[in-house]
Order: structure tokens, then C-alpha cells, then sequence
């Protein structure tokens, strides 16, 4: 397709607005305030990545939903049906599947690419395949069938090292204008050393080895949202107050100190060649000197005549209500409990139900985002004959909203002071000891144990 000239300069001057927009600030009387307030105009992948590997708080807004939604292990399952999973033995086809995303160390690979597509748009697995010249060369499309064994790796990357460098134009294709090519970025320690840098190879590599993960977007759509976005300035207001208050205790620290002349003592600064008193220069290059080194050292004495030493630290106030209102808006960001992100909490009750609701949360993403990047793998096992096709798969979770073993103690405490007062009232109780014992996991009486009341029946008996 061929465009005018004047179409031509109607995109351009549509995308040279959006572009002036985007570096906008919402604030309608104050469009370039961001600016001022010292938050960048637009944000790329470093940006991003640089405040997720330097600030703990942006940390822990990453990592909170996959530390949740992957903590236990998934079961991929033969059919739409999960009810009993966990309950009865695998299929056949179940157990090769489990067999070869052990193999592959799948769970934990899932979880750190989720990681990755947290931070900014997408995330992607490479699949590193061994066998012929043919198979193992990353540029040529997986054809025919694998095994498992030809699984040699799973690399991860961002998305700033996974890139498409090229495109399907067949309009008839499935795959119109999805990226048939990424130019992928390898980052290789050949000496084993500490660098973490590490030497730089660029791969082009053919779509069919890539899966790509992206939270809340279509499948195959490279364009998802970092949770780092929202509160980014957020994390810039945190830093100016902690670094202020930083540099504020190491000034103090550091004890600045002002001199005021007295006229009252002896001269102490002496020519170290003639031994008479120094001239008003010498004396004011030793003051000096001495004055730096007394400055730059811990332990350090100054003797000054005619002088009176003013320290001039001032008192640091660390704002904690400010400091508070940023981090409960990183928290609400992405939906995650604000003890998740300082560690702490105040209030139980407030934080039992912000874990609740969390966990229902995470229990929904698991559902959704998480079973969708189970689903993907699988499925390319399957279109490489790595295993065979099934009518359906499912994907089986435990439950996250599973009381604990505390708290299973806890209701079961209940639950015994409300047959106490039950008793008391009217002679009857509310529960059952089976009722209890089912709550703490024990679904059957021992053999050796019988109902209280046959017990009274045989003495009655006797």
C-alpha cells in the first residue's frame, strides 16, 4: 500500500502529537509539571529496571504476585475436570507431561519470566534446541518432530533483549504482521568470573523457539504494561525524602564547623623554618589544612587560637507520614497488601483481610495469567510432537485460600468454647468431634477410638 503525500503528513503530525502528549503531565494548568517536579517526561525499559534493582520497595511490588500465585507446585491435567487432581493417580499423558516441565525446570522458569514481564512490557523463553545442525540452528523453523531430550535449555529475557527484527507481510498467513524474527541479546561469563556483564552476543532466532509472556494482553501482543509504571513517581518522591535525609545525617556526621575570631589566646602557628611566629598567609594556609583534615577524619583534634569553634549540625526529620502515604500507593498500584512491600503490619484484622483479598486475587491471576503461560508451553509440546495431543487440558491449583494449620487450630478452638456454652445452655453441642477432626485434616476416627456414648451404653451394660 502506497501513501499520498497528504496522508503521509496527516501520520506524522498524528504521531508528533501523541509523542508531545505523552510527555505530558494530566495536570491540565500545568502541562510540563512533571518536569518540575523532577519526574521524567517518558519512561523506557532502564528506567524501569533501574528502580526495580535499586529500590526495595519496587522489588517487593514485583515480586509479590509470583511469589504467591507460584509458591506451590501445578498439575497439568488430562481433561477439563480438576476436582479430585490432587486426590488420584495421574494419567499416562499426565505423567509424561509432569515428567518433562520437571525435566526442564518449568515451574521455576514460569515464575522468574513472570517476574521479568512485571518489570516491563513482556517477557520471553527462548527454547535452546540440541540435535542436527538443522534443529539446533536458532534462525531455522522448528519442523517435524521432537523429543524431549532435544530440550536443552529455557533461556529468559526481558523484553529489551528479546526484539522482533522482522515481521510476517503475507496478509494470508495466520500470523499477519506478527514478528517472524527476534534479535535476541546473550549475555555469556566464558571465564566464569564475577562479572555479571558478562560478554554480549546478538541472535537472530526463529519465532517458532520463542514463547512470549505478557500479563493482560491478547496472546502473541507485545505491548503490556510494567506494574512499575503507575507508582514511578512515587518511587521518585521516596527517593528525594530518603536520600535527603541520608545526606542530611552524613553533613551532621561529617561536623561542619564555623569559627568565629575572639581575639582572646596565644598564636599556635609557628614558621616550621625560622621558628617565629608565622605570617597572616602562612597561618591562614595551616589553619586551613588543618581545618580539612579535621573535616576528613574521625578521630582528629583541632587547636585554634584567638578562635571559637560553632558546630552547625542540624536537626533531621524524617517525615514518616509522607513516607507512608507513597508506599500505600505503590501498594494499591497492583492490588498488593501493604505489608507485602514493607514487611510489616499494624493492625491484624486490617491485615487479615488484606491478605484474604489477596489471596483471592492471586488465586484469580493463577486462573487466568498463570495457567495461560502453563497452557503455552504445553501446548508447543505438543506441536512438536514432544507429546500427544489430548481433547483438553486443564490446569489444577491448590487452593491459596486454604485455612493454615494455625488457623485450622484456631477454628477448632472456636468451635470447642461454642459447644462449652452450648453444653451449659442446653445440654447439647454444636460440633461433632469427627466435624473437628475433618477441619484439622482427619477425616476418620482412629480404630481404637469409638463414640462417647457407646462407651456409656457398655457401662450401663456392666
Amino acid at each position: 500500500m502506497v501513501l499520498s503525500v497528504s496522508d503521509f503528513i496527516i501520520n506524522q503530525v498524528k504521531s508528533l502529537r501523541e509523542q508531545i502528549q505523552l510527555q505530558m503531565s494530566p495536570n491540565s494548568r500545568r502541562p510540563w509539571a512533571w518536569g518540575v517536579y523532577g519526574y521524567p517526561e517518558t519512561l523506557c525499559f532502564y528506567d524501569y529496571y533501574n528502580v526495580y534493582k535499586r529500590n526495595a520497595y519496587a522489588k517487593a511490588l514485583v515480586w509479590a504476585k509470583p511469589n504467591t500465585c507460584w509458591s506451590d507446585g501445578f498439575k497439568v491435567i488430562e481433561g477439563d475436570d480438576t476436582s479430585d487432581a490432587d486426590n488420584r493417580d495421574q494419567t499416562p499423558w499426565e505423567k509424561e507431561v509432569s515428567s518433562i516441565l520437571n525435566k526442564i525446570k518449568a515451574h521455576r522458569a514460569l515464575k522468574l519470566a513472570d517476574v521479568k514481564q512485571r518489570v516491563n512490557q513482556y517477557s520471553a523463553i527462548v527454547i535452546q534446541i540440541r540435535g542436527s545442525q538443522e534443529q539446533a540452528n536458532y534462525e531455522n523453523e522448528l519442523t517435524g518432530t521432537l523429543v524431549a531430550d532435544n530440550i536443552e535449555k529455557l533461556h529468559l529475557f526481558y523484553d529489551e533483549h528479546c526484539k522482533p527484527c522482522a515481521w510476517e507481510q503475507n496478509e494470508s498467513n495466520p500470523r499477519y504482521s506478527l514478528p517472524t524474527y527476534y534479535q535476541v541479546e546473550f549475555n555469556v561469563n566464558e571465564n566464569n568470573t564475577d562479572d555479571k556483564q558478562g560478554v554480549k552476543y546478538i541472535k537472530k532466532i526463529h519465532w517458532s523457539r520463542v514463547i512470549i509472556l505478557s500479563e493482560g494482553v491478547m496472546p502473541d501482543d507485545l505491548s503490556g504494561e510494567s506494574v512499575l509504571e503507575a507508582p514511578y513517581n512515587n518511587f521518585i518522591n521516596l527517593e528525594k525524602v530518603q536520600g535527603g535525609v541520608g545526606e542530611g545525617v552524613a553533613f551532621n556526621a561529617a561536623a561542619k564547623v564555623a569559627y568565629e575570631t575572639t581575639g582572646d589566646g596565644d598564636e599556635i602557628d609557628v614558621d616550621e623554618t625560622t621558628g617565629e611566629p608565622a605570617s597572616d598567609e602562612k597561618k591562614g594556609k595551616s589553619l586551613a589544612k588543618a581545618m580539612v583534615a579535621f573535616r576528613n577524619k574521625i578521630e582528629a583534634a583541632l587547636l585554634v587560637g584567638k578562635m571559637k569553634p560553632h558546630m552547625l549540625n542540624t536537626k533531621i526529620e524524617y517525615k514518616h507520614e509522607y513516607v507512608d502515604k507513597e508506599v500505600q500507593a505503590i501498594a494499591a498500584s497492583d492490588g498488593v497488601p501493604e505489608k507485602r512491600i514493607t514487611g510489616a503490619q499494624t493492625g491484624r484484622l486490617a491485615g487479615d483481610s488484606d491478605e484474604t483479598g489477596f489471596g483471592v486475587t492471586c488465586k484469580a491471576r493463577q486462573a487466568g495469567y498463570c495457567t495461560d503461560s502453563i497452557l503455552l508451553l504445553v501446548e508447543w509440546l505438543i506441536k512438536y510432537n514432544i507429546v500427544k495431543p489430548v481433547d483438553d487440558i486443564s490446569v489444577w491449583w491448590p487452593d491459596l485460600l486454604a485455612p493454615s494449620d494455625q488457623d485450622k487450630v484456631d477454628i477448632v478452638e472456636k468451635m470447642t468454647k461454642a459447644n462449652q456454652q452450648q453444653m451449659v445452655a442446653t445440654g447439647e453441642v454444636l460440633f461433632s468431634t469427627k466435624q473437628m477432626q475433618t477441619i484439622m485434616g482427619y477425616s476418620d476416627q482412629p480404630d481404637d477410638e469409638r463414640d462417647l456414648s457407646d462407651l456409656a451404653g457398655e457401662d450401663e451394660t456392666d
